[in-house]
């Protein structure tokens, strides 16, 4: 697998904000965890919310896990098949 340093950062940080952003919104509650006060005003139905939205959040925080095991994947194949 050919993988520039560029890429492999660009996915660890990936899996950090990810990872970061699900902490931050499990414990609050409510979405956006991370960065809430530039992307609130671009939810157009309203905020979401464990108690008021729980579809919502919970496909929100599947698709968190979701983007973070990929970039995990892609680090580990690319630091193990070098």
């Amino acid at each position: 697998m050919h993988s520039t340093p560029y890429t492999l950062a660009i996915a660890a940080v990936l899996a950090v904000y990810v990872l970061l952003d699900t902490i931050v919104a499990i414990q609050r509650g409510r979405v956006p965890g991370l960065f809430r006060g530039r992307l609130a005003p671009r939810q157009p139905y309203g905020p979401v919310t464990r108690k008021g939205r729980p579809g919502r959040f919970k496909a929100y925080i599947g698709g968190n896990i979701a983007v973070f095991v990929m970039a995990v994947a892609y680090l580990a194949a690319a630091l193990i098949f070098r």
